[in-house]
């Protein structure tokens, strides 16, 4: 069975403008058909879970390891080993970025949607959005195209009201709903996690760099 370029990034969790970039780089094989393309359901495993996902506990814990928060405090000794183990995996996979889609692979839904180009720099400038991934300039990488972040539930509807954002095939802004953070920076470690979700080959770099970092 065959499927869109729309169906195969609800399923995998990534963009479609995402989706479009791998087929074309080779990383998703993929068959042109009366003007789009259609994808195998097959290669769906080629993101398939190298790891079981965290638990939420786990992965909350893990994430503010990773953001140089607190979180031995709420766990018990063998829940602090495994969490030990996860960072030490980390620092020596070669591709850590994996590990880390496979391993927050059930995360809350996110949002994609189209906006016109000369709106995603008012976007990128709104203080009720939270930049997060590419487009977090702790990422080191620039996507002017592209915008990636998090925005309240009491502001996600008025945001997309007014800028006309619609949810689009060619998305090019990428909405996650969570409360706001302290000095408008998401935690480091949640910030990796969107990073690692693009799986193209110069965010997987750049996620092994800032693990090796840490």
């Amino acid at each position: 069975m065959e499927i869109g370029v729309a169906e195969f990034a609800e399923k995998s969790s990534l963009s479609p403008r995402r989706v479009l970039q791998l087929i074309q780089v080779g990383k998703i094989s993929a068959r042109r058909s009366g003007g789009r393309w259609l994808i195998a359901q097959e290669e769906l495993n080629y993101r398939s879970a190298i790891s079981r996902p965290l638990s939420p506990k786990m992965g909350r814990a893990l994430l503010s390891s990773l953001s140089g928060s607190e979180w031995e405090i709420s766990l018990d000794a063998k829940s602090r080993s495994r969490i030990r183990e996860y960072l030490s995996e980390l620092a020596k996979s070669q591709d850590p970025a994996r590990l880390l889609s496979s391993w927050f692979s059930g995360r809350s839904k996110k949002y994609l949607f189209k906006a016109r180009s000369n709106d995603l720099r008012k976007l990128r400038s709104d203080k009720r959005i939270v930049l997060s991934g590419i487009s977090d300039h702790r990422s080191g990488i620039s996507d002017s195209a592209f915008l990636q972040g998090y925005v309240s539930q009491k502001d996600f509807k008025q945001v997309v009201r007014e800028y006309l954002l619609v949810p689009a095939q060619g998305s090019n802004v990428q909405l996650g709903i969570a409360s706001h953070f302290s000095d408008s920076l998401i935690p480091l470690g949640l910030m990796l996690v969107d990073l690692a979700e693009h799986i193209g080959p110069r965010e997987s770099a750049q996620v092994k760099k800032l693990i090796r970092s840490l």
